[in-house]
């Protein structure tokens, strides 16, 4: 598996081979539930790093405008083929509104692939069973990197309000923040809590290097413009069919807030 990530094979195509045929109903019920065994599980957001690990951008620019580009014939390709191996329920389990199954089915062992933040595996040191971690799949080799989608749900950036008397100082102290923030903060979770506790081997740490080498920020997770990165992740998993059709009915509302956005940034 390693070598495969390592030579720049690890695709969704070849997750597909890995995951398929792996489902068990352990509980003999006759449906797939949070009891059973699958090839993969996953929160909602997956769909939003299996977007960003494609290369693709949500928003593209033309001369001085930005545009939502999530409608472009690539994206709707990749939705399409994404749609078609991870919306098997069969297959993947998507704890689509984060009650925490899918960490629950993993822990369990019943699970050969999960889905998760790199912060989170921190709550995995005492679990039984060994585990490692590699990037999100490409869409396919010619990818020429792993791109890693960074966490935007989580407090991660400072806002301050247009009323904001002395603009210098606070820029000042937000900039002495984000200094000590990547001198003091990110050694101790990345080199001290990740690759000193958490990992159990050498590879371990170079999967990580490898992870964090290409982040990338997707300003449709991050503003989720009229639900539109919602709607995305869902279609990407399958959870939500007519992509096309749901799109074109809050386009204009999308855009219109994009334009909002960067006339405020100015």
């Amino acid at each position: 598996m390693y070598q495969t990530v390592n030579e720049g094979k690890w695709t969704i195509d070849r997750m597909k081979g890995l995951i398929t045929g792996l489902s068990r109903d352990l509980d003999g019920n006759d449906k797939m539930d949070k009891n059973d065994f699958y090839g993969l599980t996953v929160d909602g957001t997956f769909g939003n790093a299996l977007y960003a690990a494609a290369g693709l951008n949500t928003i593209a620019k033309d001369g001085d405008a930005y545009y939502i580009s999530i409608d472009s014939k690539e994206s709707i390709n990749l939705i399409e083929r994404c749609a078609g191996i991870f919306g098997d329920r069969s297959v993947v389990y998507n704890d689509r509104h984060g009650s925490g199954s899918f960490e629950e089915i993993f822990r369990k062992g019943n699970a050969l692939f999960m889905d998760h933040t790199l912060l989170e595996t921190m709550r995995f040191r005492d679990m039984e069973d060994d585990f490692g971690i590699i990037p999100v799949p490409k869409a396919d080799e010619s990818i020429d990197k792993y791109y890693t989608a960074c966490n935007t749900w989580l407090p991660s950036g400072i806002a301050v309000p247009n009323t904001c008397t002395d603009v210098e100082f606070v820029g000042i102290v937000m900039e002495t923040m984000a200094y000590y923030s990547k001198e003091l903060m990110m050694p101790a979770c990345y080199e001290v809590t990740l690759k000193g506790k958490v990992s159990r081997d050498e590879v371990f740490a170079v999967m990580l290097d490898l992870i964090y080498e290409n982040t990338s920020y997707d300003f449709i997770t991050i503003f989720n413009f009229s639900e539109s990165a919602i709607l995305l992740r869902d279609a990407m998993l399958g959870e939500t069919l007519e992509f096309v059709s749901k799109y074109e009915k809050i386009k204009d509302k999308v855009q219109s807030q994009l334009n909002d956005l960067v006339a405020i940034a100015g």
